[in-house]
């Protein structure tokens, strides 16, 4: 800003005629170009355009990382959750297994059927290292967003996880798409471009020199007169003929052409994404429920009833698997469901600019 506003610097100038002669002549001049065309306003509001471009554009990245970082966090809880449900399918199928041995040294089944749960006792092991492994990273990823992923400072995390929330008003958020900073940071590329524009258009006519300073005349000393100093002003006019800035104007215009394009798609993209948004939460969120209250319910109970009846000879050990991987299979949707879930909503209510009714923290 202080530099677009500045003024041109004068020229000293200085001159000579004969310097070897007793009639030599001197002169001295200060030279100061005048604006006359509106430069230094059209810098300046160049300046400040690109100034407040850059202000929303920050916005804009700012909003990014809280995405990023709300992102994370849910990958992390995701990652906590299926390492919990990776460790409980260790103690089911140890359990499963120590039915199983009652029932072999009973002699009610064969000893293979032992050997095929300890496979899958094994098999939930390495799950559950895998998982904890995962977990890890998943920390380090969250804790690498503010630059400690070497040594993450926290141990566990908690917040909200596959709970549904009221959504934001459609049309309310629409409406709102304007403050977007992404579609800001647009409208300040065109106010930049336009001001860039009329930066040329002022451009076309240079500028106006104003000189002034004075000539000393020598007398040669046969004359008997002593020096002269004479008072000298001038002025330079330019004239626009042969270069008017054309090819410069031109460009600019385009190039508010293209900012102005750029805006319309920003807009176009930015609206889809939040429809987008809305029909995703409102589509998980459905999801998780179904799961939540009517999917894992059935599961559970179907494992219970068939582990029941196993240890009661009713149900063969094909079947009391079968029903344990069903188990743990819906366990690991819901939790793919709340973490999808999380994701949209914290990027919708980063796009409505509410802050989220309870807090987050990672301890």
């Amino acid at each position: 800003m202080r530099q677009a506003g500045a003024f041109a610097n004068p020229e000293l100038s200085l001159e000579g005629d004969e310097l070897r002669s007793d009639s030599r002549t001197e002169a001295i001049r200060l030279i100061q170009p005048l604006d006359i065309s509106g430069k230094r306003r059209a810098r300046t509001a160049v300046a400040e355009a690109g100034r407040d471009r850059t202000d929303a554009t920050l916005a804009a990245r700012r909003v990014e990382l809280r995405i990023a970082v709300a992102s994370a966090f849910v990958g992390l809880q995701e990652a906590e959750a299926l390492e919990r449900l990776a460790q409980q399918k260790v103690d089911v199928f140890n359990e499963f297994r120590g039915a199983v041995s009652r029932r072999v040294e009973a002699g009610k089944v064969s000893p293979i059927e032992r050997e095929k749960v300890g496979s899958e006792a094994s098999l939930a092991l390495i799950e559950s290292q895998d998982a904890a492994q995962r977990t890890a990273l998943a920390r380090r990823r969250l804790a690498g967003l503010w630059g400690r992923a070497e040594a993450p400072d926290f141990s566990h995390l908690s917040g909200p996880f596959g709970e549904p929330a009221a959504l934001p008003d459609r049309q309310a958020l629409l409406q709102g798409m304007p403050q977007r900073p992404e579609y800001l940071a647009r409208q300040q590329a065109i106010r930049e471009q336009e001001a860039r524009l009329e930066l040329e258009r002022a451009r076309r006519f240079a500028d106006v020199t104003l000189a002034a300073g004075v000539k000393r005349i020598h007398q040669p000393p046969s004359t008997g007169q002593s020096a002269q100093n004479t008072l000298m002003v001038s002025v330079g006019i330019p004239l626009p003929l042969l270069d008017r800035n054309q090819g410069n104007i031109y460009e600019a215009t385009q190039q508010v052409d293209r900012a102005r394009l750029e805006a319309d798609a920003t807009r176009n993209q930015l609206q889809l994404r939040t429809l987008e948004l809305l029909d995703g939460v409102a589509l998980a969120g459905q999801e998780l429920r179904s799961l939540r209250d009517q999917v894992l319910p059935a599961s559970r109970e179907t494992v219970r009833a068939v582990m029941k009846g196993y240890e009661l000879g009713k149900f063969s050990y094909l079947e009391a698997l079968d029903a344990q991987r069903n188990y743990f299979r819906n366990e690991a949707l819901y939790i793919a469901a709340a973490a999808r879930y999380e994701r949209l909503k914290n990027e919708m209510l980063e796009i409505a600019a509410t802050p989220t009714s309870q807090q987050w923290d990672a301890q």
